[in-house]
């Protein structure tokens, strides 16, 4: 059985108090208010909460992003020539970079950017 939104997400919220980190909260869309409110539940009171039948919550999929990261995921052939200039950027990727890493199609700048998006 595939766990409700509402569960998934009120967990992740307070997984995330519990270290203090409250901008992850508020990247969810919670307000302070709310995160004081949830965070004073008992465990009964959120498990009532986490399987209202009302979601108060909505799912966005940012088709680009995920386009980008199933592009990432899928291996590049073996036999494939490191390119010369970054896909993303197109600055030219260095020598040793090329030499390093068989395939390459990205320079580091746009590699970290890509691996740090969420």
């Amino acid at each position: 059985m595939t766990p409700a939104p509402n569960f998934v997400v009120l967990t992740d919220a307070l997984h995330a108090l519990k270290e203090s980190n409250i901008r992850h909260c508020e990247a969810l869309g919670f307000t302070y208010d709310e995160l004081n409110a949830i965070n004073e539940l008992s465990l009964d009171e959120l498990f009532v909460l986490s399987r209202a039948s009302a979601q108060f919550m909505n799912v966005t999929i940012y088709n680009e992003n995920l386009r980008q990261i199933l592009a990432q995921s899928r291996p590049e052939p073996s036999c494939s020539p490191s390119r010369d200039f970054c896909l993303d950027c197109g600055d030219l990727i260095p020598e040793k970079r090329r030499q390093l890493i068989p395939g390459v199609r990205l320079c580091v700048h746009c590699q970290v950017a890509r691996e740090q998006c969420p």
